[in-house]
């Protein structure tokens, strides 16, 4: 029964650790999360003394299982859904032959001035070419970070 009880609250420890990850964003290691897997594999199976659990503890260690891996499937998805930074090679690119149309006030994430210099034509070019200035120099950067080049 000591054993039970161990495997438990590592179950309990780790599930409440990873729900606590999520709304903080963190991310846990993997490795844990197999361990702690494994180790739940071996509670299911052997108890004190290598007796069998009860139907109860089997289940209550199956969903507890169930959920740890579902856990570790989402912190293990995360990255790949993050979101990628902007190139500072393309934000000139765009800058320089789309500069009038704001095309890169759009790649950047600036959408409102992007409409504004596109019915402006980028202020009659001279709004563009301060923005080419600025992206030149690093002034303007992505609206949701820095870039990644």
């Amino acid at each position: 029964m000591k054993h039970f009880v161990n495997y438990l609250l590592v179950a309990l420890f780790t599930l409440s650790f990873t729900f606590s990850a999520e709304a903080f964003e963190l991310r846990y290691n993997e490795v844990d999360a197999v361990r702690t897997e494994q180790s739940l594999d071996a509670a299911i199976h052997t108890a004190k003394k290598g007796k069998k659990l009860g139907w109860k503890k089997r289940m209550a260690l199956k969903i507890a299982k169930k959920k740890l891996k579902k856990a570790a499937k989402k912190t293990a998805d995360s990255p790949q859904k993050a979101k990628a930074g902007k190139s500072w090679v393309v934000a000139i690119l765009l800058a320089f032959f789309l500069g009038m149309l704001g095309i890169h006030r759009f790649y950047l994430g600036y959408t409102v001035i992007g409409i504004i210099q596109l019915l402006t034509f980028g202020g009659l070019g001279i709004w563009a070419f301060i923005d080419f200035i600025r992206i030149i120099v690093k002034d303007l950067q992505p609206k949701d970070g820095e870039y990644v080049d």
